[in-house]
């Protein structure tokens, strides 16, 4: 996978994640195939099959699934594919991505640049599309304005945000915020599709949630550079 592609691939599963359909089994297994599926195309070294359709609802919109072809005949037509689906699910793309992709595409198709030597190049680079600095006083919309966040339909959004603006600097923020995909679940979660994110339950208190942060926020930063 290439490493522009993976704060996509986040923002994706933070947007798509089943466990935000825990009250609509159809649903909610609909998006733990479709990540599945994904997932494996991404990080695997292989080219077959090459066409997959996936299928996700969103929670904003839980009426109809957005559908997207993922074609994997090489490494930049799948990249190409899964910007196309980010695109459909309003996640925004970088347009230094868009153009690095269509270069590379019109590269491929002339032949004239070996395309492995061109992904080792360019996998030195890290791309870092989201990154922020802490506030000096943090407020609802320091919350509400952090795109790697996303609340369960059943959570009180508003009194968790609320909690949030007054626990979150004693929570070592500079480390994480903005960085880390943070989920708020009212629900059991699926652990393997969880790596690489915060998970945090509404219940939790300032004191639960400092545990959980000591025992799981190395685990979960490791995680997520390996993802």
């Amino acid at each position: 996978m290439f490493p522009f592609i993976k704060p996509y691939l986040r923002r994706l599963i933070v947007q798509t994640h089943p466990d935000f359909f825990h009250q609509d089994p159809l649903r909610k297994q609909t998006n733990a195939n479709s990540l599945q599926t994904l997932n494996n195309i991404l990080q695997s070294n292989q080219r077959t099959p090459p066409k997959v359709t996936v299928s996700f609802y969103l929670k904003k919109n839980r009426r109809k699934p957005i559908t997207s072809q993922i074609i994997n005949e090489s490494e930049w037509t799948l990249a190409n594919s899964f910007l196309q689906l980010c695109k459909q699910v309003d996640i925004p793309v970088l347009q230094s991505d868009k153009d690095l992709v269509q270069d590379m595409l019109q590269k491929e198709n002339r032949k004239t640049v070996p395309v492995k030597s061109v992904k080792k190049d360019f996998a030195d680079k890290l791309h870092k599309q989201f990154t922020s600095t802490r506030p000096h006083q943090w407020t609802a919309n320091d919350i509400m304005n952090n795109p790697l966040i996303m609340f369960d339909a059943d959570v009180n959004k508003a009194d968790m945000i609320h909690k949030l603006t007054t626990w979150i600097p004693e929570l070592e923020p500079n480390k994480w915020w903005g960085k880390i995909p943070v989920l708020v679940l009212s629900s059991p979660v699926d652990n393997e599709l969880c790596r690489g994110m915060i998970v945090l339950d509404p219940r939790m208190d300032l004191s639960d949630l400092k545990h959980y942060f000591q025992m799981n926020l190395d685990r979960i930063m490791k995680e997520h550079d390996n993802k």
